[in-house]
């Protein structure tokens, strides 16, 4: 029983990390990602990507809580912000938004 609720806190705990961690970063990588590539004014570009990131947070932090498996969303977490940072990158390199 000791071991089973050992197990329980461990996945809470694991859950609370990927939420609060992988959602920040999820975010502030969209929020960037965003800026970066939108058509029009910097300032516009770069609002409309904070206020996308408002909503992409509290979706993560939900379907991290939702979801059956935390290993599942851990890979799908780190394979978006691995795509969101190449491509926030890839802008910054080719000169996008200069």
């Amino acid at each position: 029983m000791a071991a089973r609720a050992s197990g329980q806190r461990l996945e809470v705990i694991a859950r609370t990390l990927l939420a609060i961690v992988g959602a920040y970063a999820a975010a502030s990588l969209v929020a960037a990602t965003l800026a970066r590539v939108l058509p029009g004014d910097r300032a516009e570009a770069a609002l409309a990507g904070t206020i996308v990131s408002f909503a992409v947070f509290p979706a993560i932090v939900m379907w991290v809580f939702g979801a059956r498996r935390v290993l599942p969303v851990l890979v799908s977490l780190v394979i978006g912000c691995a795509l969101l940072a190449a491509l926030t990158y890839w802008s910054i390199t080719t000169g996008g938004r200069a």
